[in-house]
């Protein structure tokens, strides 16, 4: 069971601050239920939203229901509920631009793709193009942004349609009390071929708005399947293979460092001096690539300091014994040594123990089981 992200009224006020200011991606709340379970696959998100969102997690309870007080009406989560806020989202808090996904009517998915339709980076053009996925600019169905002007063409054509289902009924009427109303022969059959051409009309313009709808339909797959390419794009990626030496772990960490921190971010939380003390490396042999890309991402939380505000990392100074009592391990050079979560809930959870010296520089130490509690 996961720790709320957000719990005490400090935090609450921070995220309604956070969800309503200006954001270069959007932001993914996600509420427990009653009972403090999250019925969102929340390892699922933050894997295949890494970079792409913030995820964060709320209490249902005294936390979710300050959070509603402060955010607009009906853009609230609570209950199990999730929804995704478009970075914009403040500027225009319309709550059905946020999307309430419940658990037992929506998955993790349905939230991964509401993310995607708020989040387009300048270069997933250019992504899709690259993989070979992308639809020739010609086609209609080329670009999600074509779905406005495709729903504006229905609007017209709904529109066009009641216009015309309204003049045929009032000359059907009419027609009905033409003796009355239009005696002259002749005008009436003027009447019955109009509504016939109106007839006719009103059957092409049926022909044509089920042509617009499967062609909406077709573009909304398309826009899921790019949304599909890119996450599996984006898995490979994060999963191809890493090189296992100072070097390779070097330019990984300042790789996960870019992709996870926005250009807004970088300066409250900068890449600082790191190195790798003499056991750190030699620890990540034991590692597959998915525990691998975990730690690399503990690192760089580390090297940031942001694992001081992300619950799950844990993290907490290492002592010299179990007990609450024993004294702080601290090297002869002031070093003081941290341990930090990049697991939970696995056997032999990971963690990760580094120094923070003096100066500021962090030594990494080493990735270690969760019952080995040496530096």
């Amino acid at each position: 069971m996961h720790d709320a992200d957000v719990r005490t009224p400090a935090e609450v006020e921070a995220l309604a601050a956070r969800i309503l200011e200006p954001r270069d991606r959007p932001l993914v709340l996600v509420s427990a239920d009653a009972g403090g379970r999250y019925l969102f696959d929340l390892d699922h998100l933050r894997r295949e939203l890494d970079g792409i969102a913030e995820i964060v997690t709320v209490e249902t309870g005294p936390a979710s229901h300050a959070l509603e007080h402060l955010l607009p009406p009906k853009s609230q989560a609570l209950g199990g509920a999730a929804r995704s806020y478009p970075g914009d989202f403040g500027s225009n808090p319309d709550w059905t631009r946020s999307h309430l996904r419940f658990p037992d009517r929506a998955d993790t998915d349905d939230l991964i793709d509401d993310v995607l339709a708020q989040h387009r980076p300048a270069d997933q053009d250019a992504a899709g193009r690259s993989a070979g996925a992308a639809v020739p600019a010609s086609d209609p169905r080329s670009s999600e942004s074509e779905d406005p002007a495709t729903r504006q063409d229905l609007d017209v054509l709904k529109n066009e349609v009641a216009a015309m289902r309204a003049d045929l009924h009032a000359l059907t009427k009419l027609v009905a009390r033409g003796i009355p109303v239009v005696p002259d022969a002749d005008d009436l059959d003027l009447l019955r071929t109009e509504i016939e051409r109106l007839s006719a009309e009103l059957t092409d313009e049926r022909d044509a708005r089920a042509k617009a709808e499967a062609l909406l339909a077709d573009a909304t797959q398309d826009r899921r399947d790019a949304g599909e390419a890119l996450r599996d794009a984006r898995r490979a990626a994060e999963r191809a293979h890493v090189d296992a030496t100072e070097d390779g772990i070097r330019i990984e960490i300042e790789r996960t460092w870019g992709n996870r921190t926005s250009p807004g971010e970088r300066q409250r939380w900068p890449l600082r001096e790191f190195e790798f003390g003499p056991a750190f490396i030699d620890s990540l042999d034991a590692l597959d690539e998915n525990q691998l890309s975990k730690a690399v991402r503990a690192c760089v939380d580390a090297i940031t300091g942001r694992d001081r505000e992300i619950p799950a990392r844990e993290l907490h100074r290492l002592r010299s014994g179990e007990g609450g009592d024993d004294t702080y391990v601290v090297r002869t050079d002031g070093a003081r040594c941290w341990r930090s979560s990049i697991e939970q809930n696995a056997p032999g959870a990971r963690r990760l123990h580094y120094w923070e010296l003096a100066d500021g520089v962090i030594e990494l130490s080493r990735v270690v089981p969760h019952d080995d509690t040496r530096p």
